[in-house]
């Protein structure tokens, strides 16, 4: 029985999220047999529940033969049927198919088996376990296939040792498959050529024909070879210093295997399927340590990372080859999510067919994998196949109708690749119910109202991303162009001001606000829109307020505020007021909240609305004005359009 220290590094090992660690643990499990059991609860967690599906194939495997199996671990295998993994269901019913033939075959006891010995040997090879680990038998380690420490040592150009499985020491005198004649000796061959040969005499009369003896053929039979163990004869390489080199080289060796391999051979086929995932799965952990990447979150460095030209030259042979393989039906096994990662990187290295090739490939086995739904959308997309792409992106909305992402790339890929503005509203619409915070979305929805002229509906639209995300320069200088179409050029150069300092280390960005806020500037200070604001009439372009608030920056009290009222109608702003004017004043003296801006006014008006008036502000409607009164400090106007 193992010690608990042992039982406890076996169970950290089964649990460990490096794939090299569980395969030592299977390595021992399989060696200890009927001891394992402890391992059996462990298993059984790893195969129900575990998020790497090598993991769980290789759980499924060690359940399969390291005891008796319990009804518990053919319900887990079973279970395993239903698994969303390609490769844990067929793990699982080559199990469950395995048990049934096991169960259907009757063992025919030989009629006499010669020695003690040869029995003993027959017991203990039909109660080897089947697996990727198979315990190498004594007798294997005294024969001539067996590989020693000093051949190891000298193979260093990592090329596969010919161990001579099934070969004897005569057979270059014999021909596998050709039947051998057993020649006569000499003096027997002359004394038939001797009475073949006929005399003049015994030509005159008729003779009986004499029988001549042949000589019966003497059948060599051919000896039957031993089945091939990859796991003795396959020589990989280390990553080491070139790791997409020797990866390369690797996969290239394995694939060449499988390529030869009978589809019979369980247990190879089973090692090469191993090999290849593992090699791939170093080679995903190598480019993740190589780029930098140590969380999901992280994902921007493999978009900008630049490989070196000797690198991308052995990652691209790498995806050839795998494209190669996938095109063959090779693939089957190989663990998804790292083809997916390779579809990834074919389409970062500019492969568009490979990564076609990688995406079709897995939605087959996966059809509902988002992330590939997704980035086959953008492919087509970049491609300018605008039909193709929103159909991925459409599959997305329809077994995810949350999925904000998906409606933006639709919205997107309709109004700006197929102009069709109406379409785009709907799906603008639907991004901004289920995510306010996609500011894009919201700025792409407002320009949409605004080439209709539906101004109020545009303003409305930028209020509201900008009260969730109020630090955001793009919905800024949207807001003040808005506003420049209006001719509101007042709240266009507040609006281009906010734009200039939420982006101060955006220079370009920058740049161009400060440039449009200058042609603006500009504008209301030339003489011809002074002297046209001048000729307007009294009552004309003026805003008919139905509710007014005059907000005050020091705290004042009521006989102040009816006097501040009075002073702002005789001030004539560009406000007409009706005669049952809903009119409400207030003050604060906290600095900090005084509202400065454009957003903070209209916040902060919206919460005075719903207490002072209990209705909701019309922020398409709403208006504001700011004073400087030597005595009293600070006034804002806000009003509402009745």
């Amino acid at each position: 029985m193992p010690s608990k220290a042992d039982k406890k590094r076996i169970l950290k090992l089964i649990k460990s999220k490096i794939l090299i660690s569980r395969l030592d643990a299977i390595y021992e499990l399989n060696k200890l047999g009927e001891a394992a059991d402890f391992a059996v609860s462990a298993l059984v967690h790893v195969a129900k529940k575990d998020a790497d599906d090598l993991a769980r194939i290789n759980a499924l495997d060690v359940l399969a033969g390291l005891s008796d199996i319990s009804q518990e671990v053919i319900a887990v295998i079973e279970a395993s049927l239903n698994s969303n993994s390609i490769g844990v269901q067929k793990k699982a019913e080559k199990i469950l198919a395995k048990m049934d033939r096991e169960a259907q075959i009757v063992p025919i006891p030989s009629e006499e088996p010669s020695t003690v010995e040869e029995t003993e040997a027959v017991v203990e090879d039909t109660q080897s376990q089947e697996g990727f680990f198979e315990p190498v038998k004594e007798e294997q380690l005294h024969s001539k296939t067996a590989v020693s420490a000093n051949d190891n040592e000298v193979k260093l150009d990592w090329e596969f040792e010919e161990l001579g499985v099934g070969e004897t020491n005569d057979i270059s005198t014999v021909t596998p498959g050709v039947t051998q004649v057993q020649a006569p000796a000499q003096s027997e061959t002359e004394e038939i050529i001797k009475e073949e040969i006929p005399t003049i005499e015994d030509l005159s009369p008729p003779i009986e024909e004499e029988s001549i003896e042949i000589v019966e053929e003497v059948v060599v039979e051919e000896e039957a070879k031993e089945p091939r163990n990859l796991e003795e004869e396959l020589v990989l390489k280390e990553l080491g210093d070139t790791p997409f080199t020797a990866s390369l080289f690797n996969l290239t060796a394995l694939f060449e295997e499988l390529d030869d391999l009978d589809k019979e051979d369980e247990r190879n086929l089973n090692f090469i399927h191993l090999k290849v995932n593992e090699t791939m799965d170093k080679l995903m952990e190598h480019l993740y340590i190589l780029i930098g990447i140590t969380a999901e979150e992280e994902w921007q460095k493999f978009i900008t990372y630049k490989f070196n030209s000797g690198d991308q030259e052995n990652l691209c042979k790498i995806i050839s080859l795998l494209v190669n393989k996938i095109k063959d039906s090779k693939c089957e096994f190989c663990i998804l999510s790292y083809l997916v990662f390779m579809g990834s990187l074919s389409q970062k290295l500019g492969m568009i067919e490979e990564t076609i090739a990688f995406y079709e490939f897995i939605l087959k086995q996966d059809s509902s994998n988002m992330i590939v739904l997704h980035n086959l959308g953008m492919l087509y997309g970049k491609l300018g196949q605008s039909d193709e792409a929103i159909e991925q992106f459409e599959k997305i909305i329809e077994r995810d109708p949350t999925n904000a992402l998906a409606y933006a790339r639709v919205g997107d890929l309709l109004f700006y690749e197929k102009k069709k503005y109406d379409e785009a509203t709907d799906y603008y619409l639907k991004v901004l119910e289920l995510d306010s915070k996609r500011i894009s979305s919201g700025i792409n929805l407002a320009a949409i109202y605004s080439k209709k002229e539906n101004y109020s509906e545009a303003t409305s639209i930028l209020h509201k991303c900008l009260k969730e995300n109020p630090n955001e320069g793009d919905l800024w200088l949207n807001y003040a162009i808005l506003m420049v179409k209006q001719k509101k050029f007042h709240e266009a150069i507040e609006a281009y001001t906010k734009a200039i300092d939420v982006s101060p280390d955006d220079w370009k960005f920058k740049e161009r606000a400060i440039q449009e806020k200058d042609k603006v500037g500009a504008i209301i200070t030339s003489s011809e829109y002074i002297e046209q604001e001048e000729d307007k009439p009294a009552v004309k372009d003026k805003y008919v307020i139905g509710k007014l608030f005059i907000f005050a920056h020091d705290s004042l009290d009521d006989e102040v505020f009816e006097a501040i009222f009075d002073w702002v109608k005789g001030k004539k702003p560009d406000f007409v007021f009706v005669e049952n004017l809903l009119f409400g004043y207030g003050s604060i003296i906290d600095q900090e909240n005084f509202p400065q801006d454009p957003l903070s006014s209209k916040n902060f008006a919206e919460i005075i609305w719903k207490e002072q008036f209990q209705q909701d502000l019309s922020i398409s409607k709403f208006h504001t004005q700011l004073f400087e009164l030597d005595e009293y400090g600070k006034i804002v106007i806000f009003a509402e359009e009745k």
